[in-house]
C-alpha cells in the first residue's frame, strides 16, 4: 500500500507471502496483521500535517492483501477522520478483499472517496487460493475476492478489467509493471498524460509527383549575314 502526501510513501506490513496457489495457507495468519496495520496507519495519520500545520490530501494505491489494509484504514477514517487528513481517492489492484465485506462492514470505506478497482478474471491466486484461505480464516465460506471480477457492482467509482497487450488477462503479479496501470493511477492523481494517437488517426501526406512539362520544339532561325562598312 502507498500513501501520497507531499511525496510518495511506501508502506511495508508483515503479511506478504508470495506462495502462488499455495498462498491460501498464509491467508489466515495475515488477516490480523492487516487489521493491526490499518490501526497503526490511522494513528500515524492523526499526527501528519501539511505545510504550516494545514491539511493533507491523501491517495492510496494498493495491491492484493495490501488492499485489505487500505480498506480497513478507510473504514476507520470514514468514522473517525481527522479534519486535517482529506482522503481524495484510492486504487485497488487485484484486491484480496471479500466482496461480502464491501457490501456490509467495509461499505463506508468504498464510499469515502473516489475508488478505482482494477481486476482480472484470469487471476488464479484470487480465483482458487483466496476462497480457501478466507474459509480457513473463518471469514466466510469460499468467498469471492473483489479483485477477481470487480464486484460488488455499483460500489466503485470506476471498475476496469485488466488485459495485457497479448489479449490475456492480468495474473496476480502483473499489476505493478503494467503500463495501463500507470495510466489509471495517473488519472486518479489528476496527473497529465501524454496523448497517443492510434495508427489509423495519423494522417500521412506525401508530396505530389513532379508534373511533367510538355515538350515544345524550338524554331530554327538563321542569324543575318555580316554587313561591311566603308
Amino acid at each position: 500500500t502507498h500513501v501520497l502526501l507531499a511525496d510518495l510513501v511506501g508502506i511495508l506490513w508483515p503479511g506478504d507471502a508470495a506462495w502462488g496457489l499455495l498462498s491460501f495457507a498464509s491467508f489466515p495468519r495475515e488477516i490480523r496483521p492487516a487489521r493491526e496495520s490499518a490501526q497503526r496507519l490511522s494513528t500515524y495519520l492523526s499526527t501528519v500535517r501539511g505545510p504550516g500545520g494545514g491539511p493533507v490530501e491523501i491517495y492510496f494505491v494498493s495491491h492484493s492483501l495490501g488492499s485489505r489494509v487500505a480498506m480497513e484504514l478507510l473504514s476507520r477514517l470514514a468514522s473517525h477522520a481527522p479534519s486535517h487528513a482529506i482522503v481524495r481517492g484510492s486504487c485497488l489492484m487485484a484486491a484480496a478483499v471479500p466482496v461480502a465485506m464491501i457490501r456490509e462492514r467495509l461499505a463506508p470505506a468504498a464510499r469515502l472517496a473516489r475508488t478505482v478497482t482494477l481486476y482480472s478474471a484470469a487471476d488464479w491466486v484470487l480465483h482458487y487460493a483466496f476462497p480457501l484461505g478466507e474459509t480457513l480464516a473463518h471469514e466466510g465460506w469460499m468467498p469471492e475476492a473483489v479483485g477477481h471480477l470487480g464486484k460488488p457492482s455499483g460500489a466503485w467509482t470506476e471498475s476496469h478489467p485488466m488485459v495485457r497487450s497479448d489479449g490475456k488477462g492480468y495474473g496476480h503479479d502483473d499489476y505493478w509493471g503494467g503500463l495501463e496501470i500507470a495510466r489509471h493511477v495517473a488519472r486518479l492523481l489528476g496527473l497529465a498524460l501524454t496523448h497517443e494517437l492510434p495508427a489509423h488517426a495519423v494522417l500521412r501526406r506525401e508530396l505530389p509527383e513532379e508534373p511533367a512539362l510538355p515538350k515544345r520544339s524550338l524554331v530554327d532561325r538563321d542569324l543575318p549575314g555580316r554587313r561591311a562598312f566603308a
